[in-house]
């Protein structure tokens, strides 16, 4: 029905939004790859058809500047941020997404 689902925050108040993004794969482009080679993803709604906007959201600590800094991500500190996300969605309660 290209809406959110708008859905209680607990006390019976409404004006809390949740959303579902899914999982969209870029197996089929060569180059996006994540550090570790496996296929590169993003998540989107199902319900982005029709918008006259969108916001992108990058999660935060997977930058770095040098390659030593991207081998050290990827060997130590966050080796999460270095592969594929295997999860078919992800689902966001309370946050700033909203139907209008």
């Amino acid at each position: 029905d290209g809406d959110l689902e708008v859905v209680s925050d607990g006390d019976g108040a409404s004006g809390s939004h949740s959303t579902t993004l899914r999982k969209k794969s870029l197996a089929s482009y060569p180059m996006a790859v994540c550090n570790d080679g496996t296929p590169a993803a993003y998540y989107a709604s199902d319900q982005v058809e029709g918008w006259a906007g969108m916001v992108v959201y990058l999660q935060e600590g997977g930058g770095c500047i040098t390659v030593e800094d991207c081998n050290m991500r990827c060997q130590v500190y966050s080796p999460g941020f270095c592969t594929e996300d295997t999860a078919e969605e992800h689902v966001f309660n309370h946050t700033m997404w909203s139907d209008d």
